[in-house]
């Protein structure tokens, strides 16, 4: 859903998607610090992509919602 170097904005789309109930997991955030530096950390929504998709883009964090 969301894959990026930047930790503030990864931290802030959690938090939008923890305070309106949306399960999420960051994915690969121990591979950013290696030496394999271009594998970005990705924040996945676990069962409600479309709202995650749709609250983060509200927050103009994604570019525009899928569907």
């Amino acid at each position: 859903m969301l894959r990026t170097n930047g930790p503030v904005v990864l931290s802030l789309a959690a938090a939008l998607l923890t305070e309106s109930d949306v399960a999420h997991h960051v994915a690969d955030d121990h591979l950013s610090d290696s030496s394999i530096g271009d594998l970005q950390p990705r924040l996945v929504a676990d069962d409600q992509v479309m709202l995650a998709r749709r609250i983060l883009t509200g927050a103009r964090i994604l570019d525009k919602p899928l569907g």
